[in-house]
């Protein structure tokens, strides 16, 4: 039993509970430290469950096994919750976790931070077709998702969903720009004028 994979329970902000295996989740920076830290606390906390299967094993073997058989799940399921994430996305993020779970793992610290060699990747490493289907969603949900990547650190998720909206936007004017993520115009001429100035560098590169 020690063998079988955990079963990690995340709450959506709704409350609503999402089961996914802890080799899946791991993927998330964020959650992967909240279990690191579970663990540690676990250790750390060795003698007094020691002491306690001491005072259970003076039970009988019947009463035993049901004191065991109830105890299991409390002691094998861990609950997260994650209050900053709808439940439909949490769905949609699982399931691209699922997708990509044989992925080769990219080299990133426990703050979601990466080397010289990894950025360059990410940076340049293209969208693959699945992940284009994933994204071809209306722009609040593509939003959420990025939002949700963020906060729950996938820096491979995030750095997709990036991907998608650099390509929504390359080659645009201001205008286009505006008119795809419905941004409202208010600035004036002097005020376009003085921001253009202002960034004559970029248009260099």
């Amino acid at each position: 039993m020690d063998n079988e994979e955990k079963t990690i329970i995340l709450v959506s902000g709704e409350g609503v509970e999402h089961q996914v295996l802890q080799s899946i989740i791991s993927k998330s920076i964020l959650i992967k430290n909240f279990l690191q830290d579970f663990q540690n606390d676990k250790k750390q906390n060795t003698n007094a469950k020691s002491s306690l299967m001491d005072d259970i094993n003076d039970i009988d073997d019947d009463e035993d096994e049901e004191v065991e058989e109830q105890a299991a799940p409390e002691e094998n399921d861990i609950v997260m919750p994650i209050p900053n994430v709808r439940s439909s996305i949490l769905t949609k993020i699982i399931k691209w976790l699922e997708h990509h779970k044989n992925d080769t793992a990219l080299d990133y610290n426990n703050d979601g931070t990466s080397s010289t060699s990894v950025d360059d990747l990410r940076r340049t490493d293209p969208l693959d077709e699945w992940d284009k289907q994933f994204f071809s969603i209306n722009q609040e949900t593509m939003y959420e998702i990025i939002l949700a990547s963020n906060y729950l650190n996938i820096p491979q998720l995030l750095d997709s969903g990036c991907k998608v909206i650099a390509n929504m936007i390359r080659g645009k004017s201001d205008v286009e720009i505006r008119q795809i993520f419905n941004i409202e115009d208010d600035f004036t001429k002097e005020e376009k004028e003085a921001i253009r100035r202002e960034n004559e560098w970029a248009e260099q590169i």
